[in-house]
């Protein structure tokens, strides 16, 4: 008797599903994200990714911000790394960092998307806020100016990437051509109406590098000037006069 052979698995059918777990999960989110945006990480696909019954996710993560959030937060994960060169300067090494935040977010502007909003408050964001803060604080500032320092630098990085993002995938030429016509909108201006913007536009539209590098430059020389600024010492305290006990 002649046994027929049986089929060969399929290819699907043979990929045994991975253990379910939080980096196995985020891994999945991440290819979903940079694919199409928030809009693109839904239950029903990170289920179809990882071969899991789509509410298996919600084992390791409350709801989708939280997930997204973590995805979002692995893309700092490198920031810090090689700049021993700024070591004696914490200014400039904080500087250093948000350069790095700021590139992170250009190369992976789904997760920028994700973290405009707000903070991840996650694992790499709350280290990369921890380590800014302390070279804030060993730069010479008050605590006042380190945390407003912080939110300055940060909040300019992360809107810089999230504005330059429209252009950062496009070669240099493409995005020198798109300033130069913006740059010929404005000297078509009226010279009398507007005679600013008509005779500096050449000069309008640097690199978004240039742009960037120089506004962060004035961020550090402002703080760098408030190092030697002696924190103001609260208002004393009034002494207060106890009332005189009524004779009788």
């Amino acid at each position: 008797m002649v046994r027929q052979s049986k089929p060969a698995p399929s290819p699907d059918a043979a990929r045994a599903p991975r253990r379910l777990t939080r980096e196995v999960i985020l891994e999945a989110t991440m290819g979903l994200l940079e694919g199409g945006g928030a809009d693109a990480v839904t239950t029903r696909k990170l289920g179809d990714a990882l071969q899991v019954h789509p509410t298996a996710v919600y084992r390791h993560f409350r709801d989708k911000d939280e997930l997204l959030r973590a995805a979002a937060d692995l893309v700092l994960e490198p920031i810090g790394e090689g700049l021993e060169a700024f070591r004696d300067d914490p200014l400039e090494l904080a500087a250093q960092m948000c350069v790095q935040l700021r590139q992170v977010l250009l190369e992976r502007p789904a997760a920028a998307a994700v973290m405009a909003p707000g903070p991840s408050r996650k694992e790499h964001e709350a280290r990369f806020t921890e380590t800014v803060l302390e070279l804030l604080k060993a730069s010479g500032l008050s605590d006042q100016d380190a945390v407003m320092g912080y939110h300055a630098m940060v909040e300019y990085s992360v809107g810089s990437a999230t504005i330059d993002a429209t252009l950062a995938g496009r070669s240099s030429d493409e995005r020198e051509d798109v300033h130069r016509r913006w740059r010929a909108d404005y000297l078509a201006l009226s010279a009398d109406q507007f005679p600013y913007s008509t005779a500096l536009a050449p000069l309008m539209y640097p690199s978004a590098e240039d742009q960037f590098r120089y506004g962060l430059e004035l961020l550090v020389v402002a703080l760098r000037a408030r190092t030697a600024v002696p924190a103001e010492d609260p208002p004393p305290k009034r002494a207060t006069r106890r009332s005189a006990p009524i004779r009788r």
